[in-house]
């Protein structure tokens, strides 16, 4: 057994003070695979000493059937300090507590349609993700996809249809990995977590316009919430994060173009052009050539369409999605590290992805829209999001 002295303890205090505090418990099998330290960290030459003393301390603490995640990664953290340093030692702990967060998540699986510009579908795969649940009570929950870290270039071309000079310069974005909501925020779920304590503003238990069984039959347990301002999402986000404990928030501008595209570069996730029996939206006008779909006139239950690559849904129309930034006419001078971009007094905030009501034009992946932070409107919602340790209470 290896004991950890006072002065081994205050190291590790002082090298995670900065993380979010560690307290979920694992299995035996869980723990044990994190003895596998020379594959979770490739560029971390360990020597074969250090390799077996890491090994003995997770065999160790594996012998009691659960134990604390933040323990071991304590102990893992401890036994690599010497060799790691600097931000070094930053990569090495997202690395890691990446590891463990992602060896505890569930997996789903989806249908990825690809159309031509005639609307047909020349391409279908099997999607898998990653996700987790959150319980939000009364037996509602939130699912929450895990996003990989990526490289993407944020922005279009001036040759493509629809764009404008607010979607340019296109600019090289770099994305940390990330968790976002698999479908829009429901009014269910919104009801939950106005129910709530307040933290700062008062919220409304049901502000939507649209009730559901309506001319598409939506139920009014899958709607998405609409009419809500920036600032009553904030609250939500604030709300949501002190009943479940992660920091929950709204997504960047740039987290939220990464996780729409899921890997595409084309105008939509679907391919080149969208229709009526893809999207929520204003398919009386064409975007390419293909032919001219129905308008709704309203909301459709989340998760009516098929998701994009990444397991997400409703990310082409049916409500615009509030994102942390404040409102920029261009990309100049633009963060390049998939931060929210708010170094200007603009009191607009950004809006992405389009509604029920608006052409495909405004449904592209690149499309950027604002408004002001306290309008309530029936073609504007939400989706949450949190990083990666969020998840880690």
């Amino acid at each position: 057994m290896i004991n950890l002295d006072a002065s081994d303890r205050q190291k590790l205090i002082d090298l995670l003070k900065d993380l979010p505090e560690l307290a979920t418990d694992y299995s035996r099998q869980q723990i044990l695979e994190l003895a596998g330290l020379g594959e979770l960290v490739p560029n971390i030459n360990l020597s074969g000493q250090t390799l077996t003393a890491v090994t003995e301390i997770v065999n160790y603490l594996s012998e009691y059937e659960r134990t604390s995640q933040g323990e071991v990664a304590l102990v893992l953290c401890l036994k690599t300090l010497q060799q790691v340093t600097g931000t070094q030692q930053q990569e090495f702990l997202e690395q890691l507590l990446t590891k463990i967060v992602t060896s505890s998540l569930k997996k789903c699986e989806f249908k990825v349609v690809t159309v031509d510009r005639e609307g047909r579908e020349v391409k279908q795969e099997i999607g898998q993700a990653q996700y987790f649940t959150e319980d939000l009570g009364n037996g509602f929950i939130l699912e929450m996809i895990a996003i990989p870290e990526g490289k993407l270039a944020i922005g279009t071309k001036a040759k493509e249809p629809g764009s404008d000079d607010g979607e340019r310069p296109q600019h090289l974005v770099t994305i940390q990995p990330f968790f976002i909501g698999k479908f829009l925020v429901t009014q269910q779920q919104w009801t939950a977590i106005a129910n709530l304590p307040k933290i700062n503003r008062d919220l409304a238990l049901d502000p939507s316009y649209f009730k559901g069984e309506s001319n598409s039959g939506s139920l009014p347990d899958r709607l998405p919430v609409e009419q809500i301002s920036w600032y009553d999402a904030i609250e939500f986000c604030q709300r949501l994060s002190k009943k479940t404990g992660r920091q929950y928030r709204l997504p960047s501008e740039t987290e939220w173009e990464y996780a729409c595209r899921g890997g595409t570069i084309a105008p939509f996730h679907f391919g080149v052009t969208i229709t009526s029996e893809l999207a929520n939206y204003n398919a009386t006008v064409t975007y390419a050539e293909e032919p001219p779909g129905d308008d709704s006139k309203e909301t459709t239950s989340v998760g009516s369409f098929p998701a994009n690559a990444f397991g997400l849904y409703d990310m082409h129309g049916n409500l615009w999605e509030w994102c942390a930034d404040s409102w920029h006419s261009n990309y100049e001078e633009a963060p390049n590290d998939g931060s929210a971009w708010e170094d200007n007094e603009n009191q607009y905030r950004l809006l992405r992805g389009g509604s029920w009501s608006n052409y495909a034009d405004f449904c592209r992946s690149d499309n950027r829209s604002y408004n002001y932070p306290d309008i309530l409107y029936n073609i504007i919602g939400m989706r949450v999001a949190c990083s990666s340790l969020s998840i880690l209470k």
